[in-house]
């Protein structure tokens, strides 16, 4: 049984014994709906803060494109209950915000201003709370803390190459409290304000790289005494080449020469060469990702984020041997070359940290079956055509021998266009010790009977074409192949046992 269905059966003990033992409290179902959604729907106030204190998100979307908020306008007590909720959120991260901007080294001084100018904003803003957890002050409040997690603990030289990318979040945070002050402003009838937090970040930006000059003049031995590993000094020499070449023009002369000098210095200090840079590179620091993951595909969790101020889907692996990591590199550089209107836009990868991670273009319309379903309630019977925009990016993926291998209905992703693209394709490289765990109904429904008799087997083009007849199944019924009563090894069993005598395993 799964959460959801512990949930619908409405018995808060045995919902806790779920929790305990780890159930994913955010799994949702066919239609999209979680546990939280279906609480907050049927009024179970009681569930709904049992889930809220263990950690459901109330970032997701069900199939009809309705999240937590729009589902709790029907019950005022459930809303507050939400709402009360977000505002505790908020509060307990700006309680952490004055301790991870002293952290912020050299751009302390101008994270320690926007805080400033964030409290003014929240006492201005008080009750009046927007309800999208995405936007007002409770997402400027997440994207400022979430920034600063990722970059309060770094080494001084990976400081230096992010500062770039740091400052430019921090002045896009100040761009979105000024569009914040901007809307109240217009529903009082209020003038605009002035924006006279700019003269103190111009002073703010200048004393930045004054500092970072200065430290690493001043603190060159001791900066390269930092790094306690070989594969850290690979990483950053890594960065501070990406940095020097690709953005040269973001930095002064004098910062130019820093950047030069420090990899000089830590190439001497390491005995390492200078490594290549590959041109799918993305580095962390350029890549903000939200901390609760909206899906978990079959290799790993899948967040959206934002990379050079563009709304992304951040894919999240977790390579554990050296051959998944030369997979990894050959992966990215598979998809950078698959460009093509029904596959989706690769913008780039990260092989360095942990996660490491693909950048690719976020399909605001969701997956195909949940587009679909939408589609239907208004009218409108999109499946065949869209299918048929599958198959033409199926198609293309096998011309240039590139198996899917994991192909369902919500790996076709449907544009803000209203284009059917496949993603996730040549993901199956990982090895089974880099899987995560997912639950129980993964993609036996759609694999191949061959694929399903030997685990050893390898996909072909076949198998990808059977996979994708499971999908036209799923489109046309909006159900799940083989039916949701159907439990998994018995679907194994009638797909293998029912073969032609004649088919080839």
């Amino acid at each position: 049984m799964t959460l959801l269905e512990t949930v619908q059966a409405g018995d808060v003990e045995e919902i806790e014994r779920e929790l305990e033992s780890g159930a994913d409290v955010n799994e949702a179902d066919g239609k999209g709906y979680t546990p939280l959604m279906w609480a907050v729907e049927n009024d179970r106030k009681d569930i709904v803060q049992l889930l809220l204190e263990n950690d459901a998100t109330l970032d997701l979307s069900n199939r009809s494109g309705r999240d937590v908020f729009d589902l709790a306008t029907i019950n005022d007590e459930v809303l507050e209950i939400v709402k009360n909720h977000q505002y505790e959120q908020q509060n307990t991260m700006v309680e952490a915000l004055p301790a991870l901007c002293a952290a912020m080294n050299e751009v302390q001084h101008m994270s320690e201003h926007l805080l400033e100018r964030l409290h003014d904003t929240l006492e201005g803003c008080a009750g009046n709370l927007l309800e999208s957890p995405s936007t007002s002050c409770f997402g400027i409040v997440r994207g400022f803390h979430t920034l600063l997690l990722q970059h309060s603990t770094k080494l001084t030289l990976e400081r230096l190459v992010s500062t770039r990318t740091v400052v430019g979040c921090l002045r896009q945070l100040h761009a979105d409290i000024d569009a914040l002050v901007d809307q109240e402003a217009t529903k009082r009838h209020s003038p605009l304000q002035k924006r006279e937090w700019q003269q103190q970040w111009e002073q703010d930006e200048s004393r930045v790289y004054k500092n970072l000059v200065e430290t690493l003049e001043t603190n060159a031995e001791v900066i390269m005494q930092e790094f306690g590993s070989v594969s850290r000094q690979e990483d950053t020499l890594k960065l501070l080449k990406y940095e020097s070449e690709e953005h040269e023009r973001h930095y002064s002369p004098d910062l130019m020469r820093v950047l030069e000098a420090a990899q000089t210095k830590l190439i001497r200090f390491s005995n390492l060469s200078v490594p290549e840079v590959p041109s799918w590179f993305i580095p962390e620091y350029e890549v903000q990702r939200q901390c609760t993951p909206f899906a978990q595909g079959s290799f790993g969790h899948v967040y959206h984020g934002t990379w050079l101020e563009s709304q992304v889907v951040v894919k999240c692996v977790d390579p554990k041997s050296e051959e998944d990591k030369r997979t990894f590199r050959r992966e990215a550089r598979i998809w950078q070359k698959a460009r093509h209107k029904h596959i989706v836009n690769f913008f780039g990868a990260c092989d360095q940290g942990n996660p490491w991670f693909y950048v690719c273009e976020e399909a605001v319309n969701g997956n195909l079956k949940n587009y679909l379903y939408r589609q239907r309630q208004q009218g409108r019977s999109l499946a065949w055509r869209k299918l048929y925009e599958a198959a033409l990016g199926l198609h293309f993926l096998h011309q240039r021998h590139i198996i899917h291998s994991d192909l369902k209905c919500n790996q076709i992703l449907v544009s803000a266009e209203g284009v059917a693209m496949l993603t996730d394709f040549g993901l199956s490289f990982m090895s089974a010790d880099s899987r995560p765990r997912v639950p129980p109904g993964g993609a036996v429904r759609w694999k191949a009977p061959e694929c399903l008799k030997n685990a050893d087997q390898v996909p072909t083009p076949q198998s990808d074409v059977y996979s994708f007849g499971m999908c036209v199944v799923e489109a046309v019924t909006g159900e799940y192949p083989w039916g949701q009563q159907c439990p998994d090894p018995a679907v194994v069993f009638q797909s293998v046992s029912s073969c032609p005598t004649q088919f080839v395993f």
